[in-house]
């Protein structure tokens, strides 16, 4: 099965290029959210706070994704996610969660992919997470991707006629 990469590894500010938008809970100087969709894994997100952070995507159409990636920053492996959701929205506050994760591990500079079913497009992506595995220090994510699987439809079409 191919997996394609919906959200942009080519960013170079939280709303370049246009027209997706990438924001976070809190950004720690000089680690923009933006740098998790820039395609460079020795840059990153970081929250300015330990603890809990979100890293969220606008990719601005209705877009179905089917498995999303981490990448661990090569120098703060410890910092990566370890207990997380991946959410979509289609009006940036309600929420729904299509994938949890819990005690997940990861080495400096890997990346894991989560692979779950979800029949439903989304506007907004969002992970939520909730611990690391260096709770002293603030979440750093190299990279976040999302993916649609090979032969699904990327948009949906469904039209309501009033």
């Amino acid at each position: 099965m191919s997996y394609f990469l919906i959200s942009p590894n080519n960013m170079t500010a939280n709303n370049l290029p246009s027209p997706y938008v990438a924001s976070a809970s809190t950004e720690y100087e000089g680690w923009p959210a933006w740098h998790a969709f820039d395609g460079n894994t020795s840059v990153g997100w970081s929250t300015s706070t330990p603890g809990y952070g979100w890293l969220k995507i606008y990719v601005y159409d209705f877009y179905l994704i089917r498995r999303y990636s981490i990448t661990a920053h090569p120098s703060h492996g410890a910092s990566a996610p370890k207990d997380f959701t991946c959410q979509g929205s289609n009006n940036d506050s309600d929420w729904v969660t299509l994938d949890t994760q819990t005690g997940q591990t990861f080495s400096g500079g890997e990346t894991k992919n989560y692979d779950f079913f979800n029949s439903t497009s989304y506007k907004y992506y969002k992970l939520d997470v909730t611990a690391n595995n260096s709770p002293s220090d603030g979440i750093v994510v190299g990279e976040f991707g999302l993916y649609n699987q090979d032969g699904i439809c990327l948009i949906d079409f469904n039209v309501t006629v009033g």
